[in-house]
């Protein structure tokens, strides 16, 4: 099962990097890397709202390091 789950990973990710990669033909490098990081970071919100805020909080600063 753990191969099936790595497979589609790796497939998320090359569609990641491929559009990433695309997105910087025709704009800045900080706004992509910008946009990517708010996008991310609003597809992991769900995931920490049974949380405390402090845990959603914690992603901000990692997004930043990101850029």
């Amino acid at each position: 099962m753990w191969v099936y789950l790595a497979l589609v990973s790796a497939l998320f990710l090359g569609f990641y990097d491929i559009f990433k990669k695309k997105s910087l033909s025709k704009n800045s490098v900080m706004w992509v890397l910008f946009s990517v990081s708010v996008l991310s970071t609003l597809m992991l919100a769900p995931f920490f709202r049974g949380g405390e805020a402090r845990d959603f909080l914690l992603l901000v600063p990692k997004g930043f390091l990101v850029t």
